[in-house]
């Protein structure tokens, strides 16, 4: 397993340099990030402004972000209270990542894993939990969970090793983590809770609508912040002027008129499952709308990020 996992790594290493990813940024590694700016209560719930079909494409001119340095085992890696040996870490920006498999198995001794080649998926499991992820997504599965890691899957640069975001992960199995300055600590919990008892259906199938209609042209990362932006305006919910609910926010007048309608795709769909599970692309946004378009979140409200046509804004 360990020959063929060495084999795939260096083949994709000549294909997707390290140095060619830039960095997921999360302030809140080691130390807990301050929250993302919320909606002014005084805004009145007649003010929000309906979304609008997406613009046609308008490229966004963007200066080329800087790579940050990959920093290699910055951290050593403790799973209760014993070193895991060969289980890398690498520091990027902010966010650690961790060897999948040394970590997984010091947590669970009894897990087994299986890869059928090529860009197949990796299937990891173990005791209450079954676990899959591939080189060529952003998103790793467990028990039928959707957790996102924008910049996918990383190679350790000194033996190749796969290793993912250690929040993902620790997620994924129930594991609690911690910092110091000596070291990554985990602790083992219990694997994260099914997607079918996770997932409200009928709430996963009116945000996966609405995705299709308003983003079904966007790449995935466009659904997810659409998906995003109705699950901001949740937890921003009455106070904000917005409803408290997923089918509230959506049903709210003069929002999303029309958007249940569509029959999602596959890919809204997981969008959907993405955000639910707490896929972070645009903390902070409340409006969106085709980018250059005027509506009343352009004039009022400032421009946080542009994905695809989508100009998202808070």
């Amino acid at each position: 397993m360990k020959k063929r996992l060495l084999c795939l790594a260096l083949a994709l290493a000549a294909v997707w340099p390290l140095g060619a990813w830039s960095a997921e940024p999360d302030p809140a590694e080691p130390a807990a990030a301050e929250e993302a700016g919320q909606i002014p209560a005084e805004v009145p719930p007649e003010a929000v402004a309906p979304e609008e079909a997406p613009a046609e494409e308008v490229p966004a001119e963007e200066a080329p972000a800087e790579e940050a340095p990959a920093v290699a085992n910055q951290f050593e890696i403790f799973v209760n209270g014993q070193a895991v040996p060969g289980a890398h870490s690498l520091l990027e920006a902010g966010v650690t990542y961790v060897a999948i498999e040394p970590v997984t198995r010091a947590l669970f001794p009894e897990m087994e894993s299986a890869w059928a080649g090529g860009y197949a998926d990796v299937e990891v499991t173990g005791p209450g939990f079954e676990m899959s992820y591939n080189f060529q997504r952003p998103y790793l599965i467990c028990n039928g969970r959707y957790l996102y890691y924008s910049k996918g899957v990383r190679l350790h640069p000194q033996d190749n090793t796969f290793l993912v975001p250690v929040r993902v992960l620790a997620k994924a199995l129930g594991a609690q983590v911690d910092w110091d300055g000596a070291g990554v600590y985990l602790t083992s919990g219990t694997p994260i809770a099914p997607g079918d008892t996770f997932y409200d259906a009928g709430e996963l199938d009116l945000l996966a609508r609405v995705v299709q209609h308003e983003s079904g042209s966007q790449p995935l990362e466009g659904k997810i912040a659409v998906a995003q932006v109705i699950l901001n305006r949740v937890k921003a919910g009455s106070r904000a002027g917005f409803a408290d609910s997923v089918s509230g926010v959506i049903y709210q007048k003069n929002q999303f008129n029309g958007a249940t309608n569509a029959t999602p795709k596959a890919e809204a769909i997981l969008a959907a499952k993405l955000a639910l599970d707490g896929a972070d692309v645009v903390p902070g946004a409340y409006w969106f709308n085709g980018v250059g378009k005027s509506f009343w979140a352009s004039r009022n409200k400032s421009l946080l990020y542009v994905i695809g046509s989508h100009a998202f804004y808070g």
